[in-house]
Parts: C-alpha cells; structure tokens; sequence
C-alpha cells in the first residue's frame, strides 16, 4: 500500500514538473506565426508576432504581417494588398488569456473598401490605386496551448478613411487567427 502511494506521488511530481517545463518554454518562446481570416486585414493575412515584454500575467506583442482581399467585377478581379501592424498585450495566466490592441492596416486599392454600392461596370483599368488606411482595435481571447499552437478571437472595431465622404467611417470587424510559436 505504501509503495502504491509513493510511486503515485512520484508519477504525480514527475507529470506536475513536465508540464511546468512545457509551460515555461511556451513562455520563453518569442516568436509566433499565424494566419488570421478577418480581424486586421481585410480578408486573410499572413504574421509574424514578437513578444517584446513577458512575465507570467501579462505580455507585450508586436506584429506585422502580408495580408489580401479581392473584389471580382466585370472587367476582372481587383486584388488588394495590405501590410497589417499590431501592437497588443495579453493578460492572464497559465494558457487562457484576454488581449487588447491597437493597429494599422494600410492597403492600395482602385476602390474603398466597404462600400455598400460598387459599380461593377467600372473599368479597372481605368482607376488609379489609392492608398487607404484601417485604423483598427482589438478586444478578445487568446489561447496558447502546451504543444505552442495559438487561437486567437477578437472583436476588432475598425476605422477607416472613405473616398466617398469627407469623414472616416466606422465597421464592426471579427477575427480569428491560428498559428505555432517558434
């Protein structure tokens, strides 16, 4: 009976300090890829993350990213690039966290994105690019697992200059982002 106690703590202690040492790399690891369908791009980006502060309840991330959305017309289909860029902080502690962040989000376009109406007879070719601008925030979850894979969901308000008004419009944005630390 005795053994069975000491080698179950044994086992206990052994399991308890490898998850710790997982958990601890997770945390040193500095650098995440991911790829995020909505949220600071228009469509579908691609990003690199740096962890630029980090103890064991809050950290500081820095982010950019190559991102791009396309609009098909008559004429042909319009691609739009853009270079997301993020700054965030995380709270929590173990793998469940809330994060916060502000960003940017320039992109060139023949046509605002946006838009409730397009004319779709316009010819392309015809439009110059224009560079635009999304000024985004980000409130939502993070998850990062033992294995370091990240799940990220966020509501992300966005701001953004219109060429059709004078003033800046505003659009509810979501995203949702999965990647691996490295």
């Amino acid at each position: 009976m005795k053994t069975n106690i000491l080698l179950s703590l044994l086992l206990f202690a052994f399991i308890q300090s490898h998850a710790q040492q997982n958990d601890s790399l997770i945390r040193q690891t500095k650098n995440a890829f991911y790829i995020e369908i909505g949220g600071n791009s228009p469509f579908i980006s691609a990003n690199y993350e740096r962890k630029v502060f980090g103890n064991n309840s809050c950290s500081i991330h820095s982010r950019f990213g190559v991102g791009f959305y396309g609009h098909d017309f008559k004429q042909g289909f319009l691609f739009i690039p853009s270079i997301p860029i993020e700054i965030s902080s995380s709270f929590g502690s173990s793998k469940h966290h809330v994060e916060i962040g502000v960003g940017a989000t320039p992109f060139l376009s023949k046509v605002t994105l946006f838009r409730v109406v397009y004319n779709y007879d316009e010819n392309l070719d015809s439009l110059d690019y224009t560079l635009y601008c999304l000024l985004i925030a980000r409130i939502g979850y993070r998850l990062e697992t033992e294995k370091g894979w990240i799940y990220r969901i966020g509501f992300t308000p966005i701001i953004y200059n219109s060429s059709y008004k004078s003033a800046f419009d505003f659009q509810y944005g979501f995203g949702f982002s999965v990647g691996k630390f490295f």
